[in-house]
């Protein structure tokens, strides 16, 4: 709104068919909300007019429509404008309240939204307490999946809502299960304030399209190519590997399991640069522990044979005996 302006850019319209109808603005001020914004919904397609030229209202247009808003009621107001009332608008505009909002444009949006063919967006505004600009921002910006009462009663900005939509055609790439009917029925079923974050967390745990992985599969070295099997993995071994489900969901690392004949480990993936494959850059085992030496020499060269290199690490055993019997006499300061 401008400033020192209580009606914000409806100032001049109001000033201006109250000349036509003198009353207009006192009617207005002594109004309740349904009828104040279907004047403000109606100043806002007129905001659109040219004041002067060929295409400018007719001044008897124009005194025919103050004598409505002076006098009208809301949906007398918006007929007479409009020729229609859609189902569910009066209810919708209430709920804005008793100011204007703070730009034409919103009111055309949201004329839009109701007189569209596709009725999702307003049937999302019915259950929604109090309708703002930033209410038509946010339902603009949502993926069409997420136009729901129970997603616009949880997301409060733009970019929240972009955020959410890009994490849901994430999910969609990512999840074979998250079709729009799962994602629909389950955005329905949302009844805790914390539900968005959980229903994308459901739907990445199930997570089973990654991205190509360094290794085909064999008897000894079985990709860990779903959520499913780095969580239970990481069951088994009890470190963190569910906890990198995202990274390897989008390429930063990929893990497999190795069975050798003295044990097993979980092997850990790093993308060299350039698209030239990948990089062993740990061998894990139970709690992330150190794995043995022969254990992860196999893993090692079983990754060699099937094309992915890694650091080489001499045996360093007789330098740490060094540092262990000098460590309380580091005249050469050897161990800084």
């Amino acid at each position: 709104m401008r400033d020192g302006e209580p009606l914000g850019w409806t100032t001049d319209l109001l000033v201006a068919f109250d000349g036509l109808a003198p009353g207009l603005i006192r009617r207005l001020m002594v109004s309740a909300p349904m009828v104040r914004q279907a004047i403000f919904l109606t100043l806002a397609e007129w905001d659109s007019f040219p004041a002067t030229g060929p295409d400018a209202p007719a001044r008897d247009v124009a005194e025919s429509l103050a004598e409505v808003l002076r006098s009208g009621w809301a949906k007398e107001i918006i007929a007479h404008q409009f020729g229609t009332v859609p189902d569910g608008l009066l209810p919708a505009l209430e709920r804005i309240g008793p100011a204007p909002m703070n730009l034409p444009q919103s009111y055309s949006r949201l004329w839009e939204m109701f007189t569209d063919g596709d009725q999702r967006k307003a049937a999302a505004l019915r259950d929604v307490q109090e309708i703002t600009a930033g209410t038509i921002r946010i339902l603009d910006a949502l993926d069409p999946l997420l136009v729901h009462p129970a997603t616009l009663q949880r997301v409060d900005s733009v970019p929240q809502a972009v955020d959410l939509s890009r994490a849901v055609r994430f999910i969609q790439a990512a999840c074979s299960t998250a079709t729009d009917e799962a994602i629909s029925a389950a955005i329905a079923q949302m009844r805790s304030a914390d539900g968005l974050p959980r229903l994308i967390d459901r739907f990445v745990r199930r997570a089973d399209r990654f991205p190509h992985q360094p290794v085909a599969g064999d008897h000894e070295l079985r990709p860990l190519a779903t959520a499913r099997a780095m969580t239970q993995a990481g069951r088994e071994y009890r470190n963190c590997l569910a906890s990198m489900i995202g990274e390897a969901l989008v390429g930063r690392v990929a893990f497999a399991e190795f069975v050798g004949t003295t044990g097993k480990a979980v092997c850990e993936f790093r993308p060299l640069s350039g698209d030239r494959g990948w990089l062993l850059v740990d061998v894990h085992t139970l709690r992330n522990g150190l794995a043995p030496r022969d254990l992860r020499s196999a893993a090692e060269q079983k990754c060699a044979a099937v094309g992915i290199p890694h650091i080489a690490s001499p045996d360093a055993g007789d330098w740490r005996s060094v540092r262990r019997a000098i460590r309380h006499h580091d005249a050469l300061g050897l161990l800084a």
